[in-house]
């Protein structure tokens, strides 16, 4: 039973693995 906080913290890691996720494909280790 996620709240207002609950939605917005997971929209914000949704788009902080995004992120990642783009940052490998462009430069992968």
């Amino acid at each position: 039973m996620l709240g207002q906080d609950g939605m917005s913290y997971a929209k914000r890691m949704s788009r902080i693995l995004l992120a990642a996720l783009v940052l490998s494909c462009i430069a992968p280790e």
